[in-house]
């Protein structure tokens, strides 16, 4: 495989390195948890990162990475390391509140409205739903911003 050569700024190749760090903790989790599928670019997002963490000290990185079995690896222990997962955990968070509040409003917009209904309005609005269904949504946005998740329970009575 033939290999090109890029010109970088020190910052442009810290947020390379952050999108690879996040991009491989990401797939490794899905290939790990939901499907094998994602095996191939878990692997990929590693050897891009090995790649990467080698010349990490060319550009002022040495601090947050390490040598590992003769490769320089992405130092997990470091507070660089750190404040990725922080973003990772920050966005999982703001995903699950989001979708949550999606699938929910979803759920009691279709309790409402026939499909016909439905069609009827997507119609009016070019195919866009997110005006009507605004305020279903947003009954639970609401609730999650002021009680998080605390009373969010099943109802075994159904």
């Amino acid at each position: 495989m033939k290999t090109k050569n890029i010109s970088i700024t020190d910052k442009h190749f810290e947020s390379l390195l952050r999108a690879v760090a996040i991009a491989g903790s990401i797939y490794g989790v899905m290939s790990d948890m939901m499907d094998e599928k994602y095996k191939k670019q878990a692997g990929a997002m590693d050897e891009i990162e090995k790649i990467l963490s080698g010349y990490a000290y060319g550009f002022g990185l040495d601090r947050i990475v390490e040598d590992h079995e003769n490769e320089q690896v992405i130092d997990m222990q470091s507070d660089w390391y750190d404040e990725v997962m922080d973003d990772i955990f920050e966005y999982d968070e703001y995903a699950t509140f989001d979708t949550l509040s999606n699938k929910l409003g979803w759920r009691d917009f279709k309790l409402k409205y026939t499909q016909e209904e439905i069609d009827k309005m997507a119609s009016e609005h070019s195919g866009y739903l997110g005006v009507p269904l605004y305020d279903f949504e947003n009954k639970y946005y609401e609730e999650f911003n002021e009680n998080d998740y605390e009373r969010l329970y099943i109802d075994k009575s159904k």
